[in-house]
């Protein structure tokens, strides 16, 4: 079951959007449920939303300062702006955005971005790392993961509900991970979908944390880092 959001003040812009998706999604025989929302104070944003549509300038809480707050609340929900600009004015960097809609939406272009969010939910939702701790073994989806850290052979696997230690290398748990994970250091790998901001010496994720940046490390991060986030928001 897939759970959407459509936030914009324009009624009849949501109400086309709620339409469109629904056909798309009917074709594909996915189940579904669509909630729209008149503006940015109205949608909940531990609301536990799959697919998110937000229009980029409305009153109040614009669409850029409301996937701010998704994001800081641990939301790894697919984001796609939908916008009357021709370029795109958001960081999709900060974000982690899926991509971006012009007003008038074109409908082979939603599909496209439709096909895509579906793609990395589906991914997200199906992948897990599989541990062992002293009483038992254990699955954490790959989502849920903010960050890994090596401490005293342990591993501290940093996720939204906590922090779970356990024995192994680095190198091992890295080999059970994706591309969305990436070294900045040779004690950390950090999943980039948490990524809030970047500069020499150290990143910030959406909860805030700082994690190091090795001088070693940056350029290789850095390269891993854009292709990711290229591959991620490209049409």
């Amino acid at each position: 079951m897939l759970k959407i959001a459509v936030c914009d003040d324009e009624p009849f812009m949501c109400e086309m959007l709620k339409e469109k998706i629904g056909e798309y999604l009917r074709e594909g025989s996915k189940e579904f449920k669509i909630f729209c929302y008149p503006n940015g104070e109205s949608l909940p944003v531990s609301g536990g939303f799959d697919i998110v549509f937000l229009d980029v300038q409305m009153p109040g809480i614009s669409g850029m300062e409301l996937a701010k707050r998704l994001r800081e609340n641990g939301n790894s929900c697919a984001v796609i702006f939908v916008t009357v600009l021709k370029e795109p004015v958001f960081d999709a960097f900060e974000v982690d955005a899926v991509d971006y809609l012009c007003k008038p939406v074109d409908s082979v272009r939603l599909k496209r971005a439709l096909e895509r969010a579906i793609r990395r939910t589906e991914e997200q939702k199906g992948k897990t790392l599989l541990i062992q701790t002293m009483n038992r073994h254990q699955s954490v989806k790959l989502d849920s993961i903010l960050y890994c850290e090596v401490f005293n052979r342990k591993i501290l696997l940093h996720t939204q509900q906590g922090v779970i230690e356990y024995y192994s290398r680095l190198s091992d748990v890295a080999n059970q991970l994706d591309s969305r994970f990436a070294k900045c250091h040779r004690s950390y790998l950090v999943n980039l979908d948490y990524l809030s901001e970047c500069s020499k010496g150290q990143i910030i994720l959406t909860n805030g944390e700082r994690i190091p940046v090795s001088k070693a490390r940056w350029q290789a991060f850095m390269s891993q880092m854009l292709h990711y986030m290229k591959n991620e928001v490209e049409p």
